[in-house]
């Protein structure tokens, strides 16, 4: 039977990222400063904190909350692979808990060296250097003061990098800020929400809520190099049942939260590549989180409400001019913010985020080591793209190919995918079940 990995990646144009050197300070006044009210509806449970003793949703001041760094993250990696910036993440060492199997020493494929760490609490992890599988070109490599600054660097800053011949660092803090999300309640099918719901469900799992493997190297490496920027598939429904020991106080799907991002020294390309990130085209949603891959933590978000502030609200203490879009003017400002960026957002980042990607089944492939015909991990040698399943294609073995070779490939007039439908008519069929 035919079925989707629960993760794919985004392919990357390492000869195209683009850097501004002589980047606005944040001491001068830009085109755009303001504040964003947003709301995020979710589509499926999920869970807003994981430790290892206990699994139960995060608050915050005594409510129901998601943390700002959590929405940061998740739109950040979003932006990056709509605009083709830097790949922020891949500078430094990774490590994850140590199982049976996993590979120790140099791989004889890829070359990366893998190291086991034992830490003062007797714990066992498994280490590698995540910057040798990007390209020593460093053309996706993070941004620094040397290099430039991409617009996701830009907009979400970056941390403090030292530079071995001169020991300076450099950061740069950004030019958003994002407040934590707060729970306004639960959505009901007249679209009202209702604040009196027990927002917690709690389920009994069989397999843990498990961080991302990058040893599995036939499926995250192109040869040596890592393939793209990894997403989750969204599933038409998350089939947790109560079939183990792990309990998981999960937030129940159609609850919603609301949260605020205020920027400043915005240009108008950056400002369209905010408004977009947040609010996707119709019919993708964005994922955020624990257990990505089982279904968990699927969602929408919505701009309820825009206010940006001309200088004068800076030069004087008896002004405070801005401007606040509502209703159907808040319509038609985002269009028209969202039409200054031109390029599209990535077929492969489509398919990915779209709500109903349309696959007969999302799983990972069974590993069994004692019946050959089930080892579906085996058999499969490479991972399948972003807009289809496994095929008797993705069987054999040999190097899949890179994302400039792909772009050489494509014809123009090339059809998208389709049936990605309303952000509204997803939100009303995700109410119906």
């Amino acid at each position: 039977m035919s079925f989707a990995n629960p993760y794919n990646f985004v392919g990357i144009d390492e000869g195209n990222v683009q850097r501004e050197t002589n980047w606005r300070s944040h001491e001068k006044l830009g085109e755009f400063n303001g504040m964003l009210t947003c709301e995020i509806t979710f589509l499926s449970n999920f869970i807003t904190e994981n430790t290892d003793r206990e699994k139960k949703p995060l608050t915050i001041n005594g409510k129901l909350g998601i943390q700002a760094s959590s929405l940061k993250g998740m739109l950040r990696s979003t932006a990056e692979a709509i605009s083709n910036s830097c790949i922020s993440m891949m500078s430094g060492k990774y490590r994850y808990r140590f199982m049976p199997r996993m590979p120790v020493g140099t791989s004889c494929s890829s070359k990366v060296k893998y190291t086991r760490i034992h830490d003062e609490l007797g714990r066992d992890w498994l280490e590698f250097n995540q910057k040798s599988l990007v390209r020593e070109e460093a053309f996706i490599d993070s941004c620094d003061d040397k290099k430039g600054l991409c617009i996701c660097c830009r907009l979400f800053g970056t941390t403090a990098k030292e530079d071995p011949t001169t020991e300076k660092s450099f950061s740069y803090k950004g030019r958003i800020r994002l407040s934590d999300a707060l729970f306004l309640g639960i959505c009901e099918k007249n679209g009202n929400i209702n604040k009196n719901i027990n927002p917690v469900v709690v389920k009994y799992l069989h397999r843990h809520l498990s961080n991302p493997k990058n040893h599995h190297e036939a499926f995250y490496l192109d040869g040596n190099k890592i393939k793209g920027r990894k997403f989750y598939y969204h599933h038409n429904d998350d089939k947790l049942q109560d079939s183990g020991q792990i309990k998981v106080d999960l937030v129940k799907k159609e609850a919603v939260f609301k949260f605020t991002i205020s920027f400043e020294n915005l240009t108008s390309t950056e400002y369209a590549l905010l408004l977009t990130t947040l609010e996707l085209q119709p019919g993708l949603g964005h994922k955020i989180g624990m257990g990505k891959p089982l279904g968990l933590g699927s969602c929408v978000i919505e701009i309820t409400e825009i206010k940006e502030f001309r200088q004068e609200r800076y030069l004087s203490i008896n002004k405070c001019a801005e401007k606040v879009f509502k209703n159907d003017e808040l319509n038609r400002r985002k269009d028209e913010i969202k039409k200054w960026r031109t390029s599209e957002i990535p077929q492969d980042l489509r398919c990915i985020l779209k709500i109903s990607p349309g696959f007969t089944e999302i799983r990972y492939p069974i590993k069994d080591i004692r019946n050959s015909h089930r080892d579906e991990f085996s058999r499969y040698k490479k991972l399948h793209p972003p807009c289809r399943e496994f095929s008797p294609d993705d069987k054999g073995s040999g190097r899949t190919i890179t994302y400039s070779e792909q772009k050489k490939s494509e014809r123009p007039g090339k059809s998208r995918p389709e049936g990605l439908g309303s952000m509204a008519e997803a939100l009303k069929k995700a109410k119906k079940k």
